[in-house]
């Protein structure tokens, strides 16, 4: 039989009825289930979506990620959305929220890393939008800038971070070189030089 609701002039069937309580007790669930961060609640449906990008990102050994926003209407809930694959997706990715919602931060993995460790990209971006969240091995942080969601941002402060992240891109280049010449320097040296023992 039809339940006509509050404030409706429309007939739902019982059965629509108890469906949409149904979905409200699984949604309270999911938001008491999650985590406090900052002014936030990281319902547990997205940390579950963390922990299997977690696996899938050191399986496929790139970075997965996606942007965190929160409705309007729910302004301290949370919600996940812009989903990307790819090196360093979080950082260079659109960063998107749909219509009615705020862009508050964003979640990115760090494949095959035992533990968390921001890069200075991780680092700018987190102060600069105020929350970012990395996962890599079995764990899932996230960073909440003191005083975050003030607009006010230090330019200086972002621009060695910056720079902090060009010199860490440049010196994982030289390790790679470092490594390859470790590989190289045998036969190098074997091509190139009589080699002499002197006792």
């Amino acid at each position: 039989m039809p339940i006509k609701l509050h404030g409706t002039k429309e007939m739902l069937p019982k059965t629509d009825i108890e469906k949409m309580e149904k979905e409200k007790r699984t949604r309270e669930d999911d938001i008491r289930k999650g985590k406090k961060i900052g002014p936030y609640i990281l319902p547990y449906s997205i940390i579950t979506k963390m922990r299997d990008s977690i696996k899938s990102s050191d399986s496929i050994n790139k970075e997965i990620g996606f942007s965190l926003c929160s409705k309007i209407t729910e302004p301290n809930i949370l919600i996940d959305r812009s989903h990307c694959t790819g090196t360093e997706c979080s950082i260079k990715q659109t960063r998107k929220c749909e219509e009615g919602e705020t862009l508050v931060g964003d979640f990115h993995t760090h494949p095959r890393e035992k533990d968390i460790v921001l890069s200075g990209g991780d680092i700018a971006h987190g102060y600069r939008m105020g929350l970012i969240c990395v996962g890599s091995g079995n764990k899932t942080s996230c960073y909440s800038r003191k005083g975050a969601h003030q607009k006010s941002v230090d330019d200086k402060i972002i621009e060695m971070i910056k720079m902090q992240k060009t010199i860490e891109i440049e010196l994982n280049m030289i390790e790679k070189m470092n490594e390859e010449l470790k590989r190289e320097r045998p036969r190098i040296v074997k091509e190139n030089f009589d080699i002499t023992d002197v006792k």
